[in-house]
């Protein structure tokens, strides 16, 4: 069986690897059992160094959930449920955390740049080397350039 190769040809085969492409990132939005989607419950999830820039987690239930080293910069976090998660080394930079539990969640050395913490609760929260640089913090008052473990 011979093969020719056009323009037309060439055209398809890129439309293939988009479909197949687009199909690859619509799996990638489950991620260890945990469906990437706001109100989604995933308690304790391995979520660790994940790709989450800008996902909508509004609502999400991730108790005790690994999201260390993940990047979650700009993503929608408003109400969510993140009390005695791990997100140690986390970007969360721009995200929107209004009204989120982080009880007792370990942010050590988190990226908050940005980030909105209004009405957060923050209790027990370790946040030792959190950059919160020009962060709107649980009060309402913005962070200012040396607020790094506390909004200063």
């Amino acid at each position: 069986m011979r093969f020719a190769f056009t323009a037309a040809g060439t055209v398809a085969a890129a439309v293939l690897t988009l479909v197949i492409g687009v199909t690859a990132v619509r799996a990638q939005h489950v991620i260890h059992g945990c469906e990437i989607k706001s109100n989604t419950v995933c308690p304790g999830v391995d979520l660790q160094h994940a790709y989450l820039k800008g996902a909508d987690l509004d609502g999400a239930v991730l108790t005790a959930a690994d999201l260390s080293g993940t990047s979650l910069a700009g993503a929608l976090l408003t109400a969510a449920d993140l009390s005695n998660a791990y997100l140690a080394g986390a970007d969360l930079s721009g995200a929107s955390l209004r009204k989120a539990n982080l009880a007792g969640a370990d942010l050590r050395d988190t990226n908050l740049s940005e980030a909105n913490l209004t009405g957060a609760i923050l209790t027990g929260a370790r946040l030792t080397g959190a950059n919160i640089v020009d962060a709107i913090w649980i009060d309402g008052r913005k962070c200012g350039p040396k607020s790094l473990g506390d909004c200063r």
